[in-house]
């Protein structure tokens, strides 16, 4: 049982569904969700995603990581449907990094005592649990000390063991994380060359995903235009108090990413007692903590520099900073419980107790005050060891008080579609709701169904003609925000092929009928709409409606792409509308052909008199070479594993109790 640890504890999660109940925090129910049905219903027709034609008027799908298109875990959706199947994913997940927690504690010197503090500290901890929420986080986080335990290897499998770990962070679906993972990987290797090569190995593994990512973000929205995105959830001082007592007031930049920073004066003290001999470890954890307070404290400039403005919400590299300290909670448990660290026990315990009264969380709070009670009980009597004990206990049980409420467990909605009328393959308009607005913010997602927001849309059998996934097409994004300037934008409205829009009120506008009302909005039928396909005499021009060149089309959308048929008695402009995301190829009568940019996303080609046929196919740019690349890593990486089997002599590891 020593041996075993605690790790397995979050694996009864597992279990949540037969209570009725799953975790459904943040994002998971309007996002994740119905991102791993989607993608799952895809894969059991026997259909890879190459694209969704549900949202953003057709986006690129299997470009996104956080869509799980190639992460084996997802696979347990195909098996278990999505409650079973989220709930896999969090208990799996946090098993995984508690492990990885306890293997690092284990290699940093540890007993059996630290090693098990850790793991619980890992499953328990407030920014661990706070990523649940959005878990693409988790699933990239999980595998993290996995990378750093095969970079700090000193044998043959330290290639293979850092290269399946970077490769399933990967596919877990957060790059960010991903890339900031790597690096600090990289940093503590014992042999640098060898973690640089498992990393390498690990990046040419997933190169029939990275190449597509790569194209989709160059055509995205992110970039100088959108600063503000990537300033806002930034973490003041005062917000680090956070760490001492759940749900403190703490003021920041705008949208809060990280719903907790909690790990209480017991864990917090035992970090630093395990960080104590081990300084030169400061300086990363000091430089994710500085990165994601910088925006708060006017030095938002900086921040945009040092990350390149590739990293949305600093405040997530708070928690990433607090989970790089965890391991050295281990060894830090062990030290208090010889006898060392009573200052530091009692500054904690004390600056926790006067912070209790400001919390909004009063049962978090009371358990955040009862364990730095008992720490500064085990600081003043030494000669009790079985205090100190307790307070440790008491320390992890306020971690999971505090971090219950954000697994969000709650029934899932069963409820109709609130729009019946709309479903079906005309596409929706909805303005976005504001962050801060009640839409986004109710733990009701009947309302949020109702815009709708997320993804809830491929639940409901809704078409959007926007898109709420993280990076969007640019050129989309150009004609969308045109739409949402309201009545001055009907043109682009009217082409982004919504013939249905939803208003938080009436139209009041001629050809706009209101045909349902729910919830505070109005659903209106658009009769100017434009078809995804029209059969023009000209081609578009901005504010100009199209005029029918007469004839007979019909569309047919497949998965990963689309047919149309036409027969027209003069030349014709044929107009498509849709997102023109790298990957696109057309064929008119069987011969290539390039459609011609128009206004927006808007797409055109000419047509002589006659019967035509276009078939419009997508296929990830590049993914043919990048996916023998792939084959090709894959195999190195069966050959390094047979050959580290084949030779298990060598040094595996650099030594416990290293100062690293």
């Amino acid at each position: 049982m020593k041996r075993l640890g605690v790790w397995w504890v979050p694996l009864l999660l597992i279990l949540l569904p037969l209570s009725g109940k799953v975790p459904l925090a943040h994002d998971l129910e309007d996002f994740f969700l119905p991102v791993r049905a989607h993608t799952a219903r895809r894969l059991a027709a026997g259909d890879l995603p190459w694209l969704n034609q549900d949202d953003g008027c057709g986006e690129a799908w299997f470009a996104n990581p956080e869509t799980g298109v190639l992460y084996p875990p997802q696979l347990a959706y195909l098996v278990v449907g999505p409650e079973w199947g989220i709930s896999f994913e969090v208990a799996f997940h946090l098993a995984l990094l508690a492990l990885g927690i306890g293997l690092l504690a284990r290699r940093l010197g540890t007993e059996w005592r630290g090693r098990w503090f850790a793991e619980a500290a890992a499953w328990t901890a407030g920014p661990v649990l706070a990523t649940i929420g959005v878990v693409n986080n988790l699933d990239t986080l999980a595998w993290l000390p996995w990378i750093v335990l095969g970079a700090r290897r000193d044998d043959r499998w330290a290639v293979p063991a850092s290269a399946a770990a970077t490769a399933m962070a990967w596919l877990g679906g957060e790059p960010q994380l991903w890339a900031i993972g790597v690096g600090l990987a990289v940093l503590v290797a014992v042999r640098r060359r060898r973690a640089v090569a498992g990393v390498v190995l690990g990046g040419l593994i997933v190169a029939v995903q990275m190449v597509p990512f790569a194209y989709w973000i160059a055509e995205g929205d992110r970039g100088s235009g959108a600063a503000s995105a990537y300033l806002a959830g930034a973490l003041s001082p005062a917000g680090w108090l956070r760490l001492l007592v759940p749900g403190t007031p703490a003021s920041g930049t705008g949208f809060p990413f990280l719903a907790s920073l909690f790990v209480g004066a017991p864990v917090l003290l035992c970090i630093a007692l395990g960080l104590g001999r081990r300084r030169r470890m400061l300086v990363p954890i000091a430089v994710l903590a500085v990165l994601a307070t910088l925006p708060a404290i006017g030095l938002s400039g900086a921040y945009l520099f040092l990350t390149r403005e590739l990293v949305r919400y600093p405040s997530r590299l708070a928690g990433l900073a607090v989970v790089c300290a965890l391991p050295f909670a281990g060894p830090g448990a062990e030290a208090w419980l010889s006898g060392r660290g009573r200052a530091g026990a009692v500054v904690l315990g004390l600056l926790t107790l006067p912070l209790v009264s400001l919390a909004d969380a009063p049962l978090a709070a009371a358990a955040a005050a009862a364990a730095a009670i008992v720490l500064c009980l085990a600081a003043a009597w030494p000669a009790r060891a079985w205090l100190r004990e307790i307070a440790l206990v008491a320390g992890l049980a306020s971690c999971a008080v505090g971090g219950w409420s954000l697994l969000g467990l709650r029934a899932p909605d069963r409820s109709q579609p609130p729009w019946p009328e709309a479903a079906g393959s005309r596409r929706l308009y909805s303005p976005p709701p504001p962050l801060t607005s009640r839409v986004v913010t109710s733990p009701n997602v009947g309302e949020r169904r109702l815009w709708p927001v997320g993804y809830l849309n491929l639940s409901d059998g809704l078409s959007l003609a926007r898109t709420y996934a993280p990076v969007a097409n640019a050129v989309l994004e150009r004609h969308v925000a045109a739409a949402d300037a309201g009545p001055t934008g009907r043109w682009w409205l009217d082409t982004l092929a919504a013939s249905w829009v939803l208003l938080p009120h009436p139209a009041g506008i001629a050809n706009m009928e209101p045909v349902g009302r729910r919830g505070g909005l109005w659903l209106h039928d658009n009769r100017t709409a434009w078809p995804e396909v029209v059969v023009a005499q000209g081609p578009a021009v901005v504010g100009r409606q199209w005029r029918p060149a007469g004839g007979q089309v019909t569309l047919v959308n497949a998965g990963n792409g689309l047919q149309v048929n036409l027969q027209t008695a003069r030349p014709a402009w044929l107009i498509v509308s849709m997102a023109p995301v790298a990957g696109w190829r057309w064929q008119l009568d069987g011969r290539p052909v390039d459609l011609r940019r128009g206004p927006g996303i808007l797409q055109q080609v000419r047509c002589p008199a006659g019967a035509h046929r276009l078939d419009g196919t997508y296929l990830p740019p590049h993914v043919g070479s990048a996916a023998v690349c792939s084959v090709f890593a894959v195999l190195v990486l069966l050959g390094l594993i047979a050959s580290a089997i084949a030779g298990r002599g060598g040094r595996a590891w650099r030594g416990r109790g290293s100062e690293e």
